[in-house]
């Protein structure tokens, strides 16, 4: 090495090829390393590596399947993320945040719909009576386990009483006995009253038991909204024949089906009334194992009134000359009902 200026340490860079000979790096005139990047193709050709015309190295990036993967104009990197289920790929959602929600799912239920169930509604529903139907979340329930609470309890006639019983029960060790007037109104019936809640989709099941025939059972939701007041119900009718009914828009209990209650202070009925006040139409009424489409029918608007409540009602009609009895385990209401 020579004619370098004095003072001058000049190195010799050397570098390795392919082959293992030594070859000398070289600079440019201002002293620059330029280095040629190449990379294998995957199919044993070497290719170089392109920069445009500012140095700049841009990668494409490719799938297996030879599917481009796309950036936006801001740099960002969308992808289509996919999970496995029974050998196919299904699309994984993200919220309206891009975030990734994962939840605990229950195999499906009785109605065959598979659910999911997040913290909160899981906590609301440990030591629950909710089982038979688990759609919707649970707004309000009593199983009476800590007496009558907010109930307010009504009724008409000779006998008619409604008191927390400890004999006959399903949950919680208690229920309510509602013994029915034997004549007068020939009722007992309790009101729960509820601030409207943000959801307008809402439900109201019952569980009960029958010592004796009755006239009528029913259940229903009186909602206050906009200045109006809308019923949604279902009733079970014992009088010949037996029937399952609903309130229709102008106030009318109409049926929809048969019922046969089993009349022992032993055997125990579900049954649930869910309407969208959103749009003043029913969804579904359900009695035992048979579900009922009423998503096609308007809920009933009797009145006017100005309150900020929702009234969950159970009604029990006596017959005439008899104090029929009714054991009413839990009530529940709930919200978010879906189709």
């Amino acid at each position: 090495m020579a004619d370098f200026p004095d003072w001058t340490r000049a190195t010799l860079i050397s570098g390795k090829d392919g082959s293992g000979n030594i070859v000398p790096i070289l600079v440019d005139e201002a002293g620059q390393i330029n280095i040629l990047v190449r990379g294998d193709d995957g199919t044993g050709t070497v290719r170089t590596v392109r920069v445009d015309s500012l140095g700049q190295l841009y990668t494409v990036l490719r799938g297996a399947g030879g599917v481009d993967i796309a950036v936006d104009a801001n740099g960002n990197l969308s992808a289509v993320l996919k999970g496995q289920y029974a050998g196919d790929l299904h699309v994984i959602a993200v919220d309206a945040q891009g975030r990734i929600e994962a939840f605990g799912l229950d195999s499906e239920d009785q109605w065959g719909q598979t659910l999911c169930i997040g913290n909160a509604e899981l906590a609301g529903r440990l030591q629950s009576p909710k089982a038979w139907d688990w759609r919707g979340n649970v707004y309000y329930q009593n199983d009476f386990r800590h007496g009558i609470g907010n109930v307010l309890k009504y009724g008409g006639g000779t006998g008619t009483a409604i008191a927390l019983n400890a004999t006959y029960w399903i949950n919680g060790g208690y229920s309510l006995k509602l013994t029915g007037g034997s004549d007068g109104n020939l009722d007992a019936y309790i009101n729960v009253l509820l601030d409207h809640p943000p959801s307008d989709r809402l439900g109201l099941e019952a569980f009960f038991s029958c010592t004796t025939d009755f006239d009528y059972i029913y259940l229903k939701l009186i909602l206050y909204k906009a200045g109006k007041i809308y019923h949604a119900g279902l009733m079970l009718d014992s009088v010949a024949p037996p029937s399952v009914k609903y309130i229709n828009s102008a106030g009318v209990w109409t049926t929809i089906g048969t019922s046969f209650v089993g009349v022992s202070i032993n055997a125990f009925n579900h049954m649930k009334i869910v309407a969208d006040f959103s749009t003043f139409k029913y969804i579904r009424a359900m009695w035992g194992d048979t579900e009922y489409d009423l998503s096609a029918q308007s809920v009933y608007q009797p009145s006017t009134g100005y309150l900020n409540q929702m009234i969950a009602e159970f009604y029990l009609k006596s017959r005439s000359g008899h104090n029929d009895v009714c054991y009413l385990d839990y009530l529940i209401c709930t919200v978010g009902e879906p189709d």
